[in-house]
């Protein structure tokens, strides 16, 4: 292995650290510059002007689509979805237009206040400087007669690399630590026996959540493709509905990060019949705004509207039991994204230690429960 440090590839490794830095920096102010540019656009500016917030958020919304709308013959069809990269060919030679693409699509739906969450974007830019370092991580691991395997300290090096590169850049843009990272760190769970059954009811309930949120998405792209409008008109249409969503309630608005902040802080002060309401909205106007140009990710509105729902039953039946409301919401956003391991990671960041087991031992089971029943579906 030590022959990848010899002068012989000095010149690949140089490239190699360079890019991966330049990509650690260039995520770490997309997620930056979204942030400063959302503060700046849906707090600062409004009031500094002291403007009527209904007025504000409908004008705000319509000018995200009209902007929208003229940048669709440069980058209709982004940000990508991780299903969608995982199945486009000859990534390696489209990557030098997807990044800016990516980057500018995304970044105009986030500051926006599009319904969906910042991940597809992220693992667009991050496959797309892959793509970017793969010939130098090539030329730094040729198969030698002598080994097996290729040497994985390349894969390492690059993406130590790019992590303190993003570390370093996001602090200088955000000193905060998101409030979505420790909201749920305080949360414990009362294990009391007559609980237990509230796990299999928790599951099936998700699973329910998980078929309407995926339902949704199928209505809403068959009707967007019946519907006689140009690429540039579509994102100004999902522009006026989120606005007059938002008009209505401002939790609709984004991915729901910090929305699902506010109400688990505050979920007494909300009734049951709004949040209800939210619960069912959200995935309609999270996927209606995907099909109509307004694209990003769903795991952030798939968690918000599963909390929703959750809370909905939790309050209704007086159970007041977290683990009713875990399961619920990791069984739905397992069976939507049909990424039991990825969901367990995101769950195990929110909530404390001694929840790990639990978040591992409900994404499996919901997965398991997932497959039997699609076996089932798929013999009939």
């Amino acid at each position: 292995m030590m022959y990848l440090f010899t002068k012989k590839y000095r010149a690949s490794w140089y490239r190699l650290l360079g890019k991966s830095l330049i990509a650690g920096i260039t995520v770490a102010m997309f997620i930056g510059l979204t942030d400063f540019f959302s503060e700046l656009l849906w707090s600062v500016v409004p009031e500094a002007l002291h403007v009527a917030h209904d007025g504000y958020v409908f004008i705000i919304c319509l000018i995200g689509g009209i902007i929208l709308g003229f940048f669709q013959r440069f980058g209709a069809g982004y940000p990508r979805t991780m299903a969608q990269l995982a199945s486009t060919p000859n990534l390696e030679k489209t990557y030098r237009s997807d990044l800016p693409r990516t980057f500018i699509m995304a970044f105009i739906v986030l500051v926006f206040g599009g319904s969906v969450g910042p991940e597809a974007s992220l693992v667009g830019l991050i496959v797309g400087f892959f793509q970017w370092m793969a010939g130098d991580i090539k030329r730094l691991r040729p198969k030698l007669p002598t080994e097996k395997k290729r040497p994985q300290v390349v894969h390492i090096i690059a993406g130590v690399s790019a992590l303190m590169a993003f570390i370093f850049t996001h602090r200088i843009f955000n000193a905060a630590p998101n409030p979505l990272f420790g909201v749920f760190k305080r949360v414990t769970i009362d294990w009391q026996w007559q609980l237990i059954y509230l796990i299999p009811v928790g599951i099936a309930v998700g699973l329910l959540v998980g078929m309407y949120f995926n339902l949704t998405d199928r209505v809403t792209k068959n009707i967007v493709t019946r519907l006689p409008l140009t690429p540039g008109l579509k994102p100004v249409i999902n522009g006026l509905m989120i606005g007059l969503a938002g008009v209505y309630a401002k939790e609709l608005l984004f991915s729901g990060q910090q929305q699902l902040v506010t109400i688990f802080n505050h979920v007494t002060v909300y009734s049951i019949g709004s949040l209800l309401i939210l619960g069912l909205v959200k995935p309609i106007l999270t996927n209606i705004g995907f099909h109509l140009g307004w694209r990003g990710g769903t795991i952030f509105p798939a968690m918000l509207s599963s909390f929703l729902l959750a809370a909905v039953l939790n309050l209704g039946l007086g159970l007041h039991s977290v683990l009713f409301m875990l399961t619920v919401s990791l069984a739905a956003v397992v069976y939507i994204t049909g990424s039991p391991v990825v969901m367990m990671l995101v769950y195990m960041l929110l909530y404390p230690v001694t929840m790990y087991v639990p978040i591992i031992l409900l994404a499996l089971a919901t997965d398991y429960v997932v497959k039997r029943l699609r076996k089932i579906n798929h013999r009939l």
